[in-house]
């Protein structure tokens, strides 16, 4: 889940993604059901995300094994 301060529209926002596409999507709780959209289009095969302890996101690479900051547009 998101908790920065980066980007406020995002609070709140569980953050998951498509290790063969690269998408990276993103739900949050809306009313009774849930909603989500497409947050980013990337070439990276995401294998993990992590948090920090100012609530920043980052995903990790698998094919290159690097570890990126999440920033959204």
């Amino acid at each position: 889940m998101y908790r920065g301060s980066e980007f406020p529209s995002l609070q709140g926002v569980y953050l998951f993604g498509d290790y063969c596409s690269g998408r990276i999507r993103g739900i949050r709780k809306n009313g009774a059901g849930w909603g989500n959209a497409l947050l980013a289009a990337t070439t990276l095969r995401i294998s993990t995300f992590g948090e920090d302890e100012s609530g920043n996101v980052y995903v990790v690479n698998h094919s290159s094994g690097d570890l990126l900051k999440i920033l959204f547009p």
